[in-house]
């Protein structure tokens, strides 16, 4: 079990792996299945992840939070995936984010991101475990600054985190896990 943390003027990420921190619990209307997915060809090395991500740009800012849980594998050899759905109204505020807009910030499954995870995980199809449960346990968006390629790319590097067989040693590293919403060429 470990958690980083790293900040830079420009961004804050939190990564959990194989743990996940006291998420309020969000009423789930359903679940979303993904289609079995059979060209998964990694190893899984974690049951489950979780990352946050802030990052301001210009007045604005881009945030979000995704986790999953990798559940045994199955008996006909595929990987089945689950998103699930919150209601509109379930949302809760949570103040434990990196987003330090105060009241910004809502823990639930947002409906108008779930096709960015989705893609996300279809994407990633080479990265994927050969067969399991792969259910997305968590999310946070903000009324402002979240959108579908900020989850696009938390769902590219919660995926390759289950089968990341190195530690974390720089932002570098968590970096590489999400591709192009966390590449600038302006960073320091």
């Amino acid at each position: 079990m470990a958690e980083y943390n790293f900040e830079r003027s420009s961004f804050r990420i939190r990564l959990w792996i194989d743990e996940q921190p006291d998420f309020p619990a969000v009423p789930r209307e359903k679940l979303r299945n993904l289609s079995s997915l059979s060209c998964g060809t990694a190893t899984p090395r974690h049951s489950s992840t979780a990352i946050e991500y802030f990052r301001p740009r210009g007045g604005m800012y881009h945030y979000g939070l995704l986790a999953a849980h990798l559940g045994a594998e199955s008996s006909d050899g595929l990987l089945q995936g689950r998103v699930p759905v919150s209601s509109r109204n379930s949302s809760l505020a949570w103040s434990g984010s990196l987003n330090r807009c105060e009241g910004d910030t809502l823990f639930g499954f947002a409906q108008e991101y779930t096709p960015a995870i989705v893609e996300g995980v279809h994407q990633c199809s080479i990265g994927l475990p050969r067969s399991g449960q792969l259910t997305f346990t968590a999310m946070a968006h903000s009324k402002v600054g979240s959108a579908p390629l900020v989850f696009h790319s938390l769902t590219k590097a919660v995926v390759r985190s289950l089968s990341h067989s190195h530690p974390y040693r720089s932002v570098e590293d968590v970096l590489a896990l999400m591709d192009e919403c966390a590449s600038d060429p302006h960073d320091e």
